[in-house]
């Protein structure tokens, strides 16, 4: 695993936002936004108590960004309570960018495009709900970046986004037909096979009508029966009319979430329209009674205390709860996930297992997660997997986090082409070029593994968000190939060079600290936008004074440059 130094710089960086930096060049001093410019909302590690960079919506200079002047104009000539201000002069007048220029009515900044007013606050693009088309919107330092989701890729410019053709992707079954809609996709077994699509099987499970009143699914772990209100178990032949509770610590989460019966008896028919719960911080020993709550569909399940009651099998009503389709099991002990086998509806699975306290909090039953054909989103950070080769087959994952999981390859991955979000930080891998196939990367996280070359990801045209922290590279790659890319994290490094963040077209968010970078030279002249971190890079403060003028150079372009230089020295 990653040593506990490393770890120690990445994660403030993964959970921190604020750093920023825009490579994209401005049209002039119009103190408008231009449509190419486009920005990520972010912080910076280590601010070191300056502030967040991002924040540029006020008047650093402390003067008064309306109007000019702080107070009000007498209306009258006599000896009222009001008073003329002395108007602003450019010792006064701090411009956020651009340059001050003395005027017959007071100082005023020119303002290059994206900032405005007085001081050339940043203009804010995302008031307007409409600028990204209704998809996100991300306000910046001088710039603004638009987002497409999960379900859109890029179109003809910054702002536009169409629809994804996710079967181009292949997420459904090999035996099945995949139908692209707008949004998403639909997947249907071939003539001969039967399931849902996302599983298919070549013989027919429910042929024999093992559901009695219920509806069967057909999936590669045989039949499973989706059983009306009143009736549960593996067949629906259990009679439910009411939930029977022996966990006092669950009768109290359903009392707490129905607002019913204070007791181990609710009654099946009240339950009918709710479809979530949440046990979350109770302490729960077993699930037993919930398989008489089959219209549950969102289960907060989280601090689950399994280990600890006599129940030998605490997660079983799980697998009568057949339209559930979103569970969080993070930080519970005694847990098995075999129960989980060949699930029909569930997408969203979450099984954060640090930061819990004391306790045994590892996991049992990993390769059912194999056979979870629906799952969409798997959040696996801090189990122990070893390999991800089990994953392979979840062919609709969208998103993917797999921190701290002592992964040394990325084998297996390679097959989920409609992922959008991956995270893999603070993992013992050494080669990821195999992330090339998934073209449809949005979020990238890598921080904390050995990757000496990171080449590959210049084939992922989509990619908007990389985290290369600390993982050691000493160059970056052609990031001209990567036109969405806008929030690069490349900390902790052996970075020397600036030059190469210019070929990139839409870079906005960089955060460089901790590097060997020897020189602001390369960004005189290129007229940029935003953010750029490069605290702790000694090569720069070997000079503060010629560091310190080019970054005053860069502000007024639209630049905002924060290095360690800005410190003042103790005395």
């Amino acid at each position: 695993m990653t040593s506990e130094r490393a770890r120690a710089r990445v994660l403030p960086r993964v959970l921190a936002v604020g750093f920023a930096f825009a490579l994209t060049p401005s049209a002039g001093c119009s103190g408008s936004g231009d449509s190419s410019d486009y920005y990520t909302s972010g912080g910076r590690s280590g601010s070191g108590g300056r502030g967040d960079p991002l924040g540029g919506e006020g008047n650093l200079g402390g003067e008064p960004s309306g109007g000019g002047s702080g107070g009000r104009s007498s209306s009258g000539g006599g000896s009222g309570g009001g008073f003329t201000p002395e108007p602003l002069t450019c010792e006064t007048l701090v411009c956020q960018a651009g340059t001050c220029r003395e005027r017959e009515d007071g100082a005023r900044c020119d303002c290059p495009s994206g900032f405005d007013g007085i001081d050339c606050t940043d203009t804010n693009e995302c008031g307007d709900p409409l600028y990204c088309g209704g998809f996100p919107c991300h306000n910046g330092f001088g710039a603004v970046a638009c987002s497409c989701d999960t379900m859109t890729v890029s179109g003809g410019s910054p702002r536009d986004c169409v629809d994804l053709d996710e079967c181009e992707l292949s997420p459904c079954h090999e035996d099945a037909e995949c139908d692209n809609m707008s949004p998403g996709y639909a997947c249907s077994c071939k003539s001969g096979f039967f399931g849902t699509g996302w599983d298919c099987v070549d013989t027919d499970p429910c042929a024999g009508d093992p559901c009695g009143e219920g509806t069967c699914i057909a999936t590669s772990e045989g039949a499973v029966c989706q059983c009306p209100l009143g009736t549960g178990g593996p067949d629906c032949s259990v009679n439910c009319d009411s939930l029977p509770l022996a966990d006092e610590r669950l009768q109290a989460a359903v009392f707490n979430a129905t607002n019913l019966y204070p007791t181990s008896i609710v009654p099946a028919r009240d339950l009918a329209s709710l479809k979530t719960l949440d046990l979350s911080e109770y302490l729960v020993e077993s699930l037993d009674g919930l398989e008489c709550w089959p219209t549950l569909e969102r289960l907060d399940a989280r601090m689950l205390r399994l280990d600890t009651g006599a129940d030998a099998t605490p997660l079983e009503a799980l697998a009568s709860l057949t339209n559930l389709r979103e569970l969080d099991l993070s930080c519970s002990t005694g847990l098995d996930l075999s129960v989980l086998k060949g699930h029909p509806t569930l997408t969203s699975l979450r099984l954060h297992q640090g930061d819990c306290g004391p306790g045994d909090f590892s996991v049992m039953g990993l390769e059912a997660l194999g056979t979870l054909p629906r799952l969409e989103s798997l959040n696996l950070a801090y189990v122990s997997l070893g390999s991800a080769a089990e994953l392979g087959g979840l062919r609709a994952l969208r998103s993917l986090i797999l921190e701290d999981t002592d992964l040394d390859s990325t084998d297996g991955l390679e097959s989920l082409r409609l992922l959008s979000d991956l995270s893999l930080t603070n993992n013992d891998i050494t080669d990821a070029s195999g992330l090339a196939a998934l073209t449809n990367l949005r979020n990238l996280g890598l921080g904390g593994n050995s990757l000496p070359n990171i080449d590959f990801v210049t084939s992922l045209r989509e990619l908007e968000v990389l985290d290369v922290n600390d993982t050691g590279i000493e160059s970056l790659p052609d990031l001209s190939k990567l036109s969405r890319l806008r929030w690069l994290r490349g900390g902790g490094n052996e970075l020397r060079d600036l030059t190469p963040l210019l070929k990139a077209p839409s870079l906005i968010l960089s955060d460089l600290s901790s590097n060997r970078i020897d020189s602001l030279e390369p960004l005189r002249g290129q007229n940029l936008r935003g953010d750029l971190t490069l605290d702790d890079n000694a090569p720069l403060e070997e000079d503060c004074d010629e560091t310190l003028k080019i970054e005053a150079e860069l502000r007024v372009s639209g630049l905002r440059v924060v290095s360690t230089c800005d410190v003042p020295a103790e005395e």
